[in-house]
């Protein structure tokens, strides 16, 4: 009788644990989810998450405005070397690439859009996790630059 409370203990215990690894791992996987503002220099934006391929390669093509306090972020599992371009993108941006450590690693400001084949491509020097796309002017308006530290404000 003893053996087998012992045993329905430790089998309790391991499906506690299991579950709880569970839900950890979702939270970590998921929690740009909830991600509701990108926040720089006490400016934030209100930013909309791109984080599949299919959403990476629309970007914001076809988009005709993008609010002063608005703003796309790109978002990859690891940190590696993305490149952008403006193709069929109608309004001018910022890009600013973001490492895992949230500091700002790269900046490009006043991209305008690409009106003829072949668009030019736009490489960082660095790796990043996170592209933050802005309005053209409002990182150097705002004094955003490379090794500025960036915050992310949940929901």
């Amino acid at each position: 009788m003893k053996i087998n409370i012992k045993i329905k203990t430790e089998l309790i215990l391991i499906i506690s644990m299991f579950i709880l690894v569970l839900i950890f791992s979702f939270y970590v996987n998921n929690q740009e989810i909830d991600l509701d503002k990108v926040c720089i220099n006490d400016v934030c934006f209100e930013v909309e998450i791109v984080s599949t391929p299919e959403e990476k390669a629309k970007g914001l093509m076809f988009r005709e405005k993008l609010e002063e306090n608005e703003g796309v972020l790109f978002t990859w599992e690891e940190e590696g070397t993305y490149s952008f371009w403006m193709k069929n993108t109608l309004i001018p941006l910022d890009i600013i690439w973001i490492d895992e450590g949230l500091k700002i690693v790269y900046v490009l400001e006043n991209i305008p859009p690409c009106e003829s084949d072949p668009c030019q491509v736009y490489t960082p020097g660095n790796k990043a996790k996170y592209v933050l796309e802005i309005n053209a002017g409002i990182s150097e308006e705002k004094l955003i630059d490379i090794g500025k530290k960036v915050s992310f404000v949940y929901s």
